[in-house]
């Protein structure tokens, strides 16, 4: 799980842009992508490895939450409202009929010493909720 961070991107041609030319990626790194009104995209297809865990994007599978969901006092940010969670149930529903799908882990999890705060506090607080729900383990 990720969220598109302090800029809280939620244009995908911005996204499309941030990733293929500034980061220089083959496409959008994740291959999902939620948008605040619960449209869910496709990124990256399925098939590619994705390129939204560093060194380690191998056998997962990138979802991508837009919007800032980590709350600071400098920042304007976004509330996780229960759109976003629906779209995300079921994305997380329609890809467990294709994958044996063992985890479910936010962007920090995954590089636990790296000081990242994505997928932002939000999301983070819905994870183990989720996990339990899906019987999905923690990275």
């Amino acid at each position: 799980m990720h969220h598109s961070g302090n800029d809280g991107m939620k244009d995908l041609k911005e996204i499309e842009y941030h990733h293929m030319v500034k980061n220089r990626y083959d496409d959008v790194g994740c291959h999902f992508l939620i948008h605040p009104t619960g449209t869910i995209y496709e990124g990256r297809e399925i098939v590619y490895k994705g390129s939204h865990v560093q060194n380690a994007n191998s056998g997962k599978i990138g979802i991508l939450m837009m919007g800032d969901f980590d709350h600071q006092w400098w920042d304007i940010d976004d509330d996780l409202s229960n759109t976003n969670l629906n779209a995300l149930n079921k994305l997380i529903t329609t890809l467990q009929t294709f994958f044996p799908i063992r985890y479910l882990g936010g962007h920090k999890e995954y590089l636990p010493n790296q000081g990242y705060s994505c997928p932002g506090s939000e999301i983070m607080a819905k994870i183990d909720g989720l996990r339990g729900k899906y019987g999905f383990v923690k990275p």
